[in-house]
């Protein structure tokens, strides 16, 4: 017997615009943690929650993983705040 769900593509989405909500109200870390299960367990579009991350002025990061599909923007994004610090 399994005790495991997998989400639907519409509770991913959910998922994800949680988290952005979360982000958004400050709860920073918590939105993370989401996004970090969906990375490693769903096909879940994080791009607009990354974009939000890296607009962060003080950017801290859980984990890279969620960032291991990032879209072109993003990536250049990330870049750029890394080679000016």
């Amino acid at each position: 017997m399994s005790f495991t769900k997998k989400l639907s593509d519409d509770e991913s989405r959910d998922m994800v615009d949680y988290a952005e909500e979360l982000f958004d109200s400050g709860w920073q870390e918590e939105a993370q943690e989401i996004a970090l299960c969906l990375a490693a367990f769903t096909q879940a579009n994080l791009d607009n929650f990354l974009r939000q991350v890296i607009n962060e002025e003080e950017l801290e990061l859980s984990s890279p993983l969620p960032f291991h599909r990032a879209p072109p923007d993003v990536r250049d994004a990330l870049l750029q705040k890394v080679e000016n610090r």
